[in-house]
């Protein structure tokens, strides 16, 4: 019932979005989609000992994180899981690494609740990105010690102006 009311919703929300969006010609959206999180992981073994930089989907849990993957990526994944010696996990590109446990997830009754209790916690976007790219958890992910703290914000902010003629410097 709930994958239902997640999909009209998302539905509705975006057929607004549309009108909205054709009628300021382009200038306002009122709900910006943000997909499903992901992590950049490094995964050291013995055939990268320095490394390889690996994207993953992610979604927050209770003292970690559920990494996702998509059934073509899976294997990949749990290939270089397997033979990992170290594991460190990053939010981006700039940011700074830390140290982490990866545990893989062998059991599709532990991997179907796990996703279970993540998506319930999870935002409608979030949920109905998951099942549209068919992500499935592959591991649980935690850090050695929390994400240093960055000095600039995770939120971007758009700015819409009526005259399309202003300028900043004009002033």
């Amino acid at each position: 019932m709930r994958r239902i009311l997640d999909e009209a919703i998302l539905s509705a929300i975006g057929q607004v979005n549309r009108l909205v969006f054709g009628l300021s010609r382009g200038r306002v959206i009122l709900y910006r989609f943000h997909g499903v999180p992901a992590i950049l992981l490094t995964i050291t073994t013995p055939a990268e000992p320095l490394g390889r930089m690996v994207g993953a989907a992610c979604l927050p849990d209770d003292d970690g994180y559920l990494i996702l993957a998509r059934p073509l990526q899976e294997a990949e994944l749990s290939a270089l899981m397997n033979s990992s010696t170290a594991v460190e996990a990053a939010r981006g590109p700039d940011e700074t690494t830390v140290p982490a446990d990866l545990n893989r997830l062998t059991d599709p009754a532990e991997r179907s609740a796990l996703l279970k209790r993540v998506l319930s916690r999870a935002s409608m976007d979030e949920r109905a990105e998951v099942r549209r790219l068919e992500l499935t958890p592959i591991a649980r992910l935690r850090l050695h010690r929390p994400f240093p703290e960055t000095g600039h914000s995770a939120y971007a902010v758009a700015i819409v102006t009526d005259d399309a003629e202003a300028s900043w410097g004009a002033r």
